[in-house]
């Protein structure tokens, strides 16, 4: 039985588009932003901010060298903020219900601490409520310097809640990230972007 839900942050929670923060970073003068990020991975210091190999100082350093003159905190948060195209309100009331119904919910999400900032401030949804009012535990790359879909980071999530792989269900829109949580015994669901992930939860739940 399902007792703790795992869900992603982009595409599941966040509806995405990564075209607007490749091309706003591409104006920037990153002139290989299209090729460095990549729809369910980055390369280079775009992967480096995610996997917490590089502080938000010292990606906006690197970001600095490769453009020829100086980025700030808030140009480069811009940058990433391209990929967050809106955050559905009845996603996040769905949250709400499953905690109410008695579900653990955690976030385990690649992300970095840009996009973060934003999420964890009142800015984050039309309710005015931060990230952290609808879940438990947040679980993000760059903080704890584990990248999906490396299963150790699953292993951690697990080890950390003090929760059983067998009791626990894993969403996200990667089917690679859902068959490497499945590789430690995790159950899954694939978000597609043609169905309402909500109902198809609320079914599988039967809440």
């Amino acid at each position: 039985m399902i007792h703790h839900i795992i869900f992603d942050l982009g595409g599941v929670i966040i509806t995405l588009t990564p075209d607007v923060a490749r091309e706003r970073f591409r104006r920037m003068g990153i002139r290989d932003a299209f090729e460095l990020m990549g729809t369910y991975g980055h390369r280079d210091i775009f992967l480096q901010c995610e996997n917490g190999t590089l502080s938000a100082s010292e990606f906006c350093k690197r970001l600095s060298e490769r453009v020829g003159r100086e980025v700030s905190f808030e140009e480069a948060q811009y940058g990433w903020m391209g990929y967050a195209k809106e955050v559905p309100m009845h996603r996040l009331h769905f949250l709400d219900r499953l905690r109410a119904e008695g579900y653990s919910v955690m976030l385990l999400s690649n992300t970095n601490p840009f996009l973060m900032k934003w999420a964890r401030s009142n800015a984050f949804c039309d309710e005015g409520r931060p990230i952290t009012d609808f879940f438990d535990r947040l679980y993000c790359s760059y903080e704890l310097k584990l990248y999906k879909p490396d299963p150790a980071f699953f292993r951690y999530a697990l080890n950390d809640a003090g929760i059983k792989a067998e009791e626990t269900l894993f969403i996200d829109d990667s089917q690679t990230n859902l068959d490497s949580a499945s590789s430690v015994g995790i159950h899954t669901m694939l978000a597609r972007t043609d169905v309402d992930w909500t109902q198809e939860m609320a079914e599988m739940l039967k809440i």
